[in-house]
């Protein structure tokens, strides 16, 4: 629970309590806050090696300095000038709106904007962990946190996956999650008791589990290998290529017996110094409740409520648990990094405004979802008719960029990511050319002068047999060459050319090495610094002064 006096926790308690809300950065102060959401999301289950990360939706007065790209530290307070530091946000330039007079934006705290890259190790092996973390630690821009766990990693088993994977797996071989904290540092720690309760009066509770979760097995995939310690129905479940039998068993003595209840609340009357990782007292139908807080969020609109998750696997799962190996995570892709960044744009989402637009004939023809209230004043849209599927941030008569689907086919998108994707062709564009990969060809063509014009084919790549041997051919299509080769700052370089309809000659730019026997079936041509020797005399004379050259790095004995 975040720090405060017993004074402020009864004055949060109390129905009459005014909040106020601030956000300050080195450039200025905001207080002119409409409305704000506080959200931090743990996952769906309780477990080892979670990194949790919170973000904000905020609404304001438009400030009169720039907040792209800044950190922003959040403060909620009371009415006699009590500030609490909640956290340290990043305004992501692409989360960030500006309308008649206010400013909209979504920022996200370090754990978040932080840990998306992939690791690659530059340590040499064996290391430490504590190394380990502190290397991690450095690409993220944030401060490693002791760890009383710290073995000799033989292997570098984490390159590969992303920031956030490695922290996690680091931290749960301490038995706890990764959290950013109040001050934008990184800790890790385990569920913690604070000395709060919602008692009926506070609290709703839509939902709660029928019966209390007994902690009694613990699992551990390693991606090689079950862990298991413990036995009986309710238990943790987690994946860590780090983890050791001799580590875990500590862990499990640490967290067995560990008791809690699975549930929903929503307590209007929020207190914001609760946090995710706390155990809170929650009262329903005459039974004190003790829950881990997971999700957990804030809605401030010049006051404050808040909503909260405990979770934990379903007992269907758990039952079937020691039967089957898990999956490890999947180290870092580039689908990987597309996924991480839909998930969290899709479960970070806040706010909306959900309509459905009626036909001439009175009967339900279209789903709208928009930023406000009215199509007319939204500017942010999704549309959904029987023509398509559609998203603009350019107002409910688009263009509809972003990413649209419509029925007869057509498919327009930013980004598009995935395993595997079929068709017959893929075309890339540029203003004087492209590229056509049709079957097992991949073409390029010139883009034509004017629209009489045909586009002509520059060179190709095909795969070939020719009856009894597959085979790659690059081919030019047009008298012009071929070129293999790059410099020091990128650019071409004539190292090797190709010139097909040049003779079907080869030119080396450069100093050539031959490992095994040279065979010429044609005329070898002889150049000095001049240009091509044509006299044979002369070729002869460089042909033995080469000789000569070459005779002074080699020694040979003659056959009796």
């Amino acid at each position: 629970m975040r720090k405060h006096k017993q004074e402020l926790m009864d004055y949060l308690n109390n129905s009459m309590r005014q909040i106020k809300v601030k956000l300050t950065c080195s450039a200025g102060e905001i207080t002119s806050v409409q409305s704000l959401d506080y959200s931090t999301d743990h996952g769906n289950s309780i477990s080892f090696g979670t990194t949790v990360s919170s973000s904000i939706n905020v609404k304001c007065v438009t400030p009169s300095f720039s907040i792209s790209g800044r950190e922003l530290t959040l403060f909620f307070g009371t009415s006699d000038g009590t500030w609490t530091q909640i956290g340290i946000f990043k305004v992501l330039p692409e989360n960030l709106e500006n309308r008649m007079g206010f400013t909209s934006f979504t920022a996200y705290d370090r754990m978040y904007a932080n840990t998306l890259q992939e690791y690659q190790s530059q340590l040499s092996y064996p290391a430490q962990m504590s190394d380990v973390l502190g290397e991690i630690c450095s690409k993220c821009g944030l401060t490693a946190p002791a760890i009383a766990y710290n073995p000799t990693i033989n292997d570098d088993v984490l390159s590969g996956y992303t920031l956030r994977d490695a922290l996690g797996y680091i931290a749960g071989c301490q038995g706890k999650n990764a959290y950013i904290d109040c001050d934008g540092k990184l800790i890790f720690k385990w569920f913690t008791t604070c000395d709060y309760t919602a008692d009926d009066h506070i609290a709703n509770v839509p939902y709660a589990d029928e019966r209390n979760i007994v902690i009694q097995k613990v699992i551990c995939s390693t991606g090689d290998d079950n862990i298991q310690y413990g036995n009986g129905s309710d238990g943790i479940v987690f994946n860590n290529p780090l983890m050791t039998h001799e580590q875990l068993e500590i862990i499990y003595n640490t967290v067995k017996d560990f008791t809690y209840r699975r549930l929903d609340a929503d307590i209007p009357l929020g207190n914001y110094l609760v946090e995710s990782g706390d155990i809170i007292k929650i009262t329903s139908s005459g039974s004190e409740l003790s829950v881990p807080v997971m999700s957990i969020s804030f809605h401030y609109d010049g006051g404050i409520s808040c909503k909260l998750s405990s979770y934990g696997v379903p007992d269907s799962v758990m039952k079937s648990i020691s039967a089957r190996k898990f999956k490890d995570h999947t180290k870092f892709t580039g689908l990987q990094k597309e996924i991480k960044h839909v998930t969290e744009t899709i479960t970070g989402a806040t706010g909306g405004y959900l309509r459905i637009n009626f036909g001439d004939d009175g009967k339900t023809a279209e789903l709208l979802i928009m930023d406000q209230p009215n199509a007319e004043d939204a500017v942010n849209v999704w549309r959904f008719n029987k023509n398509g599927l559609g998203h603009s941030h350019n107002g409910y008569n688009g263009p509809f960029d972003d990413v649209a689907l419509t029925a007869d086919g057509h498919i327009v998108a930013d980004r598009i990511a995935g395993n595997k994707i079929s068709g017959v062709g893929i075309e890339t564009i540029s203003p004087n050319s492209f590229l056509m990969m049709e079957k097992a060809e991949l073409t390029y063509y010139t883009r034509p002068h004017s629209e009489s014009e045909q586009s002509t084919k520059i060179s190709g790549l095909y795969a070939m047999n020719d009856g009894g041997h597959d085979g790659l051919m690059i081919s030019c299509l047009r008298n012009c060459w071929i070129g293999f080769g790059i410099d020091e700052n990128g650019g071409s370089s004539e190292m090797f050319k190709f010139k097909p309809y040049d003779y079907h000659k080869f030119w080396f730019g450069g100093n050539i090495a031959v490992n095994g026997d040279v065979q010429i079936d044609g005329t070898l041509l002889i150049r000095d610094s001049s240009g091509e020797l044509s006299n044979v005399n002369d070729r002869l004379t460089a042909l033995e002064q080469a000789v000569a050259t070459l005779s002074n790095f080699f020694t040979y004995e003659e056959e009796n």
